[in-house]
Protein backbone atom coordinates (compact mmCIF):
# COMPACT_ATOMS: atom_id res chain seq x y z
CA UNK A 1 0.00 0.00 0.00
CA UNK A 2 2.95 2.36 0.50
CA UNK A 3 3.09 3.76 -3.06
CA UNK A 4 -0.67 4.20 -3.10
CA UNK A 5 -0.62 6.05 0.24
CA UNK A 6 2.05 8.45 -0.99
CA UNK A 7 -0.05 9.18 -4.05
CA UNK A 8 -3.10 9.84 -1.90
CA UNK A 9 -1.08 12.14 0.35
CA UNK A 10 0.00 14.18 -2.67
CA UNK A 11 -3.62 14.53 -3.80
CA UNK A 12 -4.67 15.65 -0.31
CA UNK A 13 -1.82 18.17 -0.19
CA UNK A 14 -3.36 19.93 -3.18
CA UNK A 15 -6.39 20.58 -0.96
CA UNK A 16 -4.36 21.91 1.95
CA UNK A 17 -4.32 18.69 3.96
CA UNK A 18 -0.93 17.70 5.39
CA UNK A 19 -1.12 13.90 5.14
CA UNK A 20 1.74 11.64 6.26
CA UNK A 21 1.77 8.08 4.88
CA UNK A 22 3.07 5.69 7.52
CA UNK A 23 2.90 2.24 9.02
CA UNK A 24 0.92 1.81 12.23
CA UNK A 25 4.15 0.85 13.99
CA UNK A 26 5.64 4.27 13.20
CA UNK A 27 3.16 6.14 15.39
CA UNK A 28 4.37 7.49 18.73
CA UNK A 29 2.03 7.91 21.68
CA UNK A 30 2.90 10.83 23.97
CA UNK A 31 1.16 12.70 26.75
CA UNK A 32 0.03 15.44 24.36
CA UNK A 33 -1.26 13.07 21.67
CA UNK A 34 -0.19 10.87 18.76
CA UNK A 35 2.88 11.79 16.71
CA UNK A 36 4.50 10.64 13.47
CA UNK A 37 7.77 11.88 11.98
CA UNK A 38 8.01 14.53 14.72
CA UNK A 39 4.55 15.99 14.06
CA UNK A 40 1.39 15.73 16.14
CA UNK A 41 -1.45 13.94 14.35
CA UNK A 42 -4.98 15.36 14.38
CA UNK A 43 -6.72 12.55 12.51
CA UNK A 44 -5.85 8.99 11.49
CA UNK A 45 -7.35 7.45 8.36
CA UNK A 46 -7.02 3.67 8.65
CA UNK A 47 -6.31 1.86 5.38
CA UNK A 48 -5.47 -1.65 6.59
CA UNK A 49 -8.24 -4.21 7.03
CA UNK A 50 -8.71 -6.96 9.59
CA UNK A 51 -7.38 -9.53 7.12
CA UNK A 52 -4.03 -7.71 7.20
CA UNK A 53 -3.69 -8.50 10.91
CA UNK A 54 -1.95 -11.85 10.57
CA UNK A 55 0.26 -12.33 13.65
CA UNK A 56 0.23 -11.60 17.37
CA UNK A 57 2.65 -8.74 16.76
CA UNK A 58 0.23 -7.29 14.18
CA UNK A 59 -2.67 -7.57 16.61
CA UNK A 60 -0.78 -5.57 19.26
CA UNK A 61 -0.40 -2.53 16.99
CA UNK A 62 -4.01 -1.23 16.80
CA UNK A 63 -4.60 -1.30 20.58
CA UNK A 64 -2.69 1.90 21.55
CA UNK A 65 -4.26 3.79 18.64
CA UNK A 66 -7.74 2.71 19.69
CA UNK A 67 -6.99 3.70 23.29
CA UNK A 68 -5.72 7.11 22.17
CA UNK A 69 -8.90 7.67 20.16
CA UNK A 70 -11.07 6.60 23.11
CA UNK A 71 -9.50 9.23 25.36
CA UNK A 72 -9.78 11.96 22.71
CA UNK A 73 -6.06 12.24 21.95
CA UNK A 74 -6.68 11.74 18.20
CA UNK A 75 -9.64 11.35 15.86
CA UNK A 76 -9.92 7.98 14.13
CA UNK A 77 -11.79 8.39 10.84
CA UNK A 78 -12.22 4.67 10.22
CA UNK A 79 -12.26 2.71 13.50
CA UNK A 80 -11.96 -1.05 13.46
CA UNK A 81 -15.63 -1.32 14.43
CA UNK A 82 -16.41 -0.34 10.84
CA UNK A 83 -15.24 -3.82 9.85
CA UNK A 84 -18.40 -5.24 11.42
CA UNK A 85 -20.51 -3.53 8.76
CA UNK A 86 -18.07 -4.41 6.01
CA UNK A 87 -18.14 -8.12 6.84
CA UNK A 88 -20.17 -10.35 4.54
CA UNK A 89 -21.17 -12.29 7.65
CA UNK A 90 -23.56 -9.41 8.36
CA UNK A 91 -25.39 -10.36 5.15
CA UNK A 92 -25.90 -13.86 6.54
CA UNK A 93 -27.55 -12.33 9.61
CA UNK A 94 -29.93 -10.39 7.37
CA UNK A 95 -30.74 -13.41 5.20
CA UNK A 96 -31.10 -16.16 7.82
CA UNK A 97 -34.74 -17.10 8.45
CA UNK A 98 -34.04 -17.29 12.19
CA UNK A 99 -33.73 -13.48 12.25
CA UNK A 100 -36.84 -12.68 10.17
CA UNK A 101 -38.86 -11.67 13.23
CA UNK A 102 -36.41 -8.85 13.96
CA UNK A 103 -37.57 -6.95 10.86
CA UNK A 104 -40.91 -5.45 9.96
CA UNK A 105 -42.71 -6.21 6.69
CA UNK A 106 -41.14 -3.35 4.71
CA UNK A 107 -37.64 -4.23 5.94
CA UNK A 108 -38.11 -7.87 4.96
CA UNK A 109 -39.27 -6.81 1.51
CA UNK A 110 -36.20 -4.62 1.11
CA UNK A 111 -33.85 -7.43 2.20
CA UNK A 112 -35.51 -9.95 -0.12
CA UNK A 113 -35.36 -7.55 -3.05
CA UNK A 114 -31.65 -6.77 -2.70
CA UNK A 115 -29.92 -9.68 -1.01
CA UNK A 116 -29.48 -13.19 -2.43
CA UNK A 117 -29.83 -16.17 -0.08
CA UNK A 118 -26.76 -16.09 2.21
CA UNK A 119 -25.61 -18.35 5.04
CA UNK A 120 -22.55 -18.81 7.21
CA UNK A 121 -21.04 -22.21 6.44
CA UNK A 122 -22.17 -24.42 9.31
CA UNK A 123 -22.95 -28.13 9.58
CA UNK A 124 -26.63 -27.91 10.45
CA UNK A 125 -30.11 -27.41 9.08
CA UNK A 126 -31.39 -24.24 7.46
CA UNK A 127 -34.05 -23.00 5.05
CA UNK A 128 -33.28 -23.05 1.33
CA UNK A 129 -35.76 -22.73 -1.56
CA UNK A 130 -38.63 -23.03 0.90
CA UNK A 131 -37.43 -26.32 2.46
CA UNK A 132 -35.53 -27.35 5.58
CA UNK A 133 -32.23 -28.85 4.43
CA UNK A 134 -28.82 -29.82 5.73
CA UNK A 135 -26.63 -26.92 4.65
CA UNK A 136 -23.59 -28.97 3.65
CA UNK A 137 -25.56 -31.52 1.63
CA UNK A 138 -27.44 -28.68 -0.04
CA UNK A 139 -24.18 -26.91 -0.91
CA UNK A 140 -22.72 -30.04 -2.48
CA UNK A 141 -25.87 -30.77 -4.49
CA UNK A 142 -26.28 -27.20 -5.84
CA UNK A 143 -22.67 -26.31 -6.65
CA UNK A 144 -23.45 -24.54 -9.94
CA UNK A 145 -25.87 -22.15 -8.23
CA UNK A 146 -23.68 -21.19 -5.25
CA UNK A 147 -20.53 -19.25 -4.39
CA UNK A 148 -18.22 -19.29 -1.37
CA UNK A 149 -16.83 -15.98 -0.08
CA UNK A 150 -14.48 -15.13 2.78
CA UNK A 151 -16.50 -12.84 5.04
CA UNK A 152 -13.84 -10.17 5.55
CA UNK A 153 -11.97 -10.24 2.25
CA UNK A 154 -12.30 -7.63 -0.50
CA UNK A 155 -11.57 -6.72 -4.15
CA UNK A 156 -12.90 -10.03 -5.44
CA UNK A 157 -10.32 -12.04 -3.47
CA UNK A 158 -11.06 -15.34 -1.70
CA UNK A 159 -14.16 -16.02 -3.79
CA UNK A 160 -14.89 -19.48 -5.20
CA UNK A 161 -17.65 -19.74 -7.80
CA UNK A 162 -19.17 -23.22 -7.79
CA UNK A 163 -19.94 -23.15 -11.52
CA UNK A 164 -16.25 -22.54 -12.26
CA UNK A 165 -15.06 -25.32 -9.93
CA UNK A 166 -14.96 -29.10 -10.18
CA UNK A 167 -17.22 -31.12 -7.89
CA UNK A 168 -14.21 -32.46 -5.96
CA UNK A 169 -12.65 -29.03 -5.46
CA UNK A 170 -15.99 -27.57 -4.42
CA UNK A 171 -16.65 -30.34 -1.90
CA UNK A 172 -13.21 -29.89 -0.34
CA UNK A 173 -13.65 -26.10 -0.14
CA UNK A 174 -17.10 -26.37 1.47
CA UNK A 175 -15.88 -28.82 4.11
CA UNK A 176 -12.82 -26.66 4.84
CA UNK A 177 -15.08 -23.61 5.33
CA UNK A 178 -17.24 -25.16 8.07
CA UNK A 179 -17.27 -22.96 11.20
CA UNK A 180 -14.88 -20.50 9.56
CA UNK A 181 -15.37 -16.85 8.52
CA UNK A 182 -16.93 -17.88 5.19
CA UNK A 183 -20.37 -17.40 3.68
CA UNK A 184 -22.29 -19.44 1.14
CA UNK A 185 -24.36 -17.32 -1.23
CA UNK A 186 -26.75 -18.00 -4.09
CA UNK A 187 -25.42 -17.16 -7.53
CA UNK A 188 -26.66 -13.92 -9.06
CA UNK A 189 -26.97 -13.87 -12.84
CA UNK A 190 -26.30 -10.24 -13.72
CA UNK A 191 -27.95 -8.29 -16.50
CA UNK A 192 -25.36 -6.70 -18.80
CA UNK A 193 -25.52 -2.96 -19.39
CA UNK A 194 -24.16 -0.98 -22.35
CA UNK A 195 -21.14 0.91 -21.04
CA UNK A 196 -18.59 3.11 -22.87
CA UNK A 197 -15.41 1.30 -23.84
CA UNK A 198 -12.06 2.70 -22.59
CA UNK A 199 -10.66 5.51 -24.67
CA UNK A 200 -14.03 6.73 -25.88
CA UNK A 201 -15.01 3.69 -27.92
CA UNK A 202 -18.56 2.60 -28.61
CA UNK A 203 -20.59 1.18 -25.77
CA UNK A 204 -20.35 -2.57 -25.23
CA UNK A 205 -22.26 -5.06 -23.04
CA UNK A 206 -20.66 -4.96 -19.59
CA UNK A 207 -21.40 -6.55 -16.22
CA UNK A 208 -21.11 -3.84 -13.57
CA UNK A 209 -20.83 -3.80 -9.80
CA UNK A 210 -22.01 -0.51 -8.32
CA UNK A 211 -20.47 0.37 -4.94
CA UNK A 212 -22.43 3.09 -3.17
CA UNK A 213 -21.00 5.04 -0.22
CA UNK A 214 -23.11 6.76 2.40
CA UNK A 215 -21.43 9.48 4.48
CA UNK A 216 -22.73 11.36 7.52
CA UNK A 217 -25.16 13.49 5.52
CA UNK A 218 -26.19 11.03 2.83
CA UNK A 219 -24.73 10.11 -0.54
CA UNK A 220 -20.93 10.03 -0.47
CA UNK A 221 -19.93 8.71 -3.89
CA UNK A 222 -19.83 5.60 -6.05
CA UNK A 223 -17.15 3.35 -7.49
CA UNK A 224 -17.62 0.92 -10.37
CA UNK A 225 -16.10 -2.43 -11.24
CA UNK A 226 -16.92 -3.88 -14.62
CA UNK A 227 -16.04 -6.58 -17.12
CA UNK A 228 -17.06 -7.55 -20.63
CA UNK A 229 -16.76 -11.23 -19.65
CA UNK A 230 -20.49 -11.78 -19.18
CA UNK A 231 -20.04 -15.22 -17.57
CA UNK A 232 -17.48 -14.18 -14.99
CA UNK A 233 -17.83 -15.34 -11.42
CA UNK A 234 -15.88 -12.42 -9.96
CA UNK A 235 -15.37 -8.87 -11.22
CA UNK A 236 -11.83 -7.94 -10.25
CA UNK A 237 -8.77 -6.31 -11.78
CA UNK A 238 -6.96 -9.64 -11.40
CA UNK A 239 -9.42 -11.19 -13.86
CA UNK A 240 -9.36 -8.31 -16.33
CA UNK A 241 -12.02 -6.17 -14.71
CA UNK A 242 -11.91 -2.39 -15.04
CA UNK A 243 -12.25 0.09 -12.20
CA UNK A 244 -13.80 3.53 -12.27
CA UNK A 245 -15.81 6.12 -10.43
CA UNK A 246 -19.07 7.96 -10.92
CA UNK A 247 -19.52 11.66 -11.67
CA UNK A 248 -22.84 13.40 -11.11
CA UNK A 249 -23.86 16.00 -13.67
CA UNK A 250 -26.39 18.71 -12.88
CA UNK A 251 -28.76 18.75 -15.85
CA UNK A 252 -29.58 22.38 -15.09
Amino acid sequence: MERHLHRMAALLAAHGVDAVPCHLGQLEYRADGVHVAGRRVDLVHRWFVVNDVLTGADAALPAPLTEAADRGAVCLFTPLENEVYGSKAALALLSDERDRSLFDRSERALIDGLLPWTRLVRDGRTEAAGERVNLLRYALAHREELVLKASSSHSGLDVLAGWETSAAQWAAAVRAAVDGPVILQRRVRPVAEDFPAPGGGTAEPTVLTWGEFLAGHGYGGTYLRGTTDLDTGVISSGKGGRLGTLFLVDDA
